[in-house]
């Protein structure tokens, strides 16, 4: 089996919170900053830049054909539309789904598929149902870590860069107390196709 070993790209000190939804558009890499309430963006340099500040905590992300960004409220489970100026509502989940809004991704077609988090994860004593996952195949390449992985993307000129969101803990109050994010990337053989 091979091991990559991932380089960090962007680590805490640049004040990343925790990060998720990455997307690889216009030569940069396009995440949320869930905790700093924040779109980001970051080159390969390693430089940050806040793209849109937002006045809720975000889960889901995606672009348009048009380049305008959906971005999910994940709180009260609503999806935004960013046009470059502007943040307008454009649907309201709060009553199709149960807790919070997870991960999304928009289509060819513009359409966005959100996922809900199915139960409080503020709440200790409540866990998620075990969903009994069974290993399959056979792995032949894996990225060694030193943290835990919320979310990856294909990205960079060529679509060879794995780049990894990665924190040791998704917990909000040891986020607020002290953030360990990263983001993190690994240069591979087989380029990403398709979206996003």
């Amino acid at each position: 089996m091979k091991t990559h070993t991932s380089k960090v790209l962007v680590d805490n000190k640049r004040g990343l919170k925790f990060t998720e939804s990455p997307r690889w558009h216009d030569g940069k890499l396009w995440f949320l900053d869930i905790h700093d309430k924040r779109i980001k963006t970051a080159d390969l340099e390693g430089r940050v830049e806040t793209a849109v500040e937002l006045p809720f905590i975000p889960n889901a992300l995606g672009f348009r054909r048009d380049g305008s960004l959906l971005v999910g409220e994940a709180m009260q489970r609503q999806i935004h539309r960013w046009d470059g100026e502007a943040l307008e509502p454009l649907a309201d989940l709060s009553g199709i789904t149960t807790f919070c809004l997870s991960d999304g991704i928009v289509d060819a077609q513009d359409r966005m598929y959100v996922g809900d988090i199915g139960y409080d994860f503020f709440d200790p004593t409540l866990k998620p149902v075990d969903t009994c996952v069974r290993e399959c195949g056979e792995i032949v390449e894996r990225v060694e870590l030193d943290t835990q992985c919320y979310a990856v993307m294909l990205g960079g000129p060529d679509r060879r860069s794995l780049f990894i969101c990665g924190s040791d803990s998704h917990d909000p109050a040891e986020i607020a107390r002290s953030a360990t994010e990263t983001l993190r990337v690994v240069e591979i053989e087989v380029p990403g196709a398709g979206l996003p």
